[in-house]
């Protein structure tokens, strides 16, 4: 009984220990920290390598529209080694598997250095956080420009896109 009665007040202790709020930096502090964190190399490498991934995706060299993400899922449980995750992404119906696959290693090992370098990326709130790592990407809509002119959609539809997408 006395067993079952630790068991059950180390959850709890466990369950209350995990519920705290994470702290935050001030605006100020955070402010300060995004402005170091931008001019850092391991980040400018993290925005190249993402500018690289929405190349591929822009110039229709990767195309997710017959990807069956699924079957990929369930293959790569058992994937050892990159020829494998190639080849399943291959057979999941991706262009340029390889390309794709180095490029999100580099992306990954890039973002793993920058909150290496940057422990103190904890104390931005998560909005910050995903807006430094996200939104200083290439927009969806340039994305799309990219895509609209490579298929050779006139300069007037691609600013009447533009005027309709503002308009939203």
């Amino acid at each position: 009984m006395e067993k079952k009665m630790f068991i059950w007040v180390c959850i709890v202790a466990i369950s209350f220990a995990s519920c705290t709020s994470q702290v935050e930096d001030s605006p100020q502090e955070q402010v300060l920290l995004v402005q170091k964190i931008v001019k850092d190399a391991s980040f400018l490498k993290l925005r190249d390598i993402q500018q690289k991934k929405d190349d591929l995706v822009a110039d229709g060299k990767v195309d997710f529209t017959k990807f069956n993400a699924e079957f990929v899922s369930r293959e790569m449980k058992n994937c050892k080694s990159m020829d494998e995750a190639v080849e399943i992404y291959k057979k999941g119906g991706m262009p340029n598997a390889r390309e794709y696959l180095e490029l999100n290693t580099k992306y990954i090992q890039s973002l793993v250095e920058m909150k290496k370098n940057f422990p103190e990326m904890k104390n931005l709130s998560e909005v910050n956080r995903r807006e430094l790592i996200e939104g200083s990407f290439t927009s969806n809509s340039q994305i799309q420009e990219k895509i609209m002119r490579r298929n050779n959609i006139s300069d007037k539809q691609i600013q009447d896109y533009k005027n309709h997408k503002k308009l939203q």
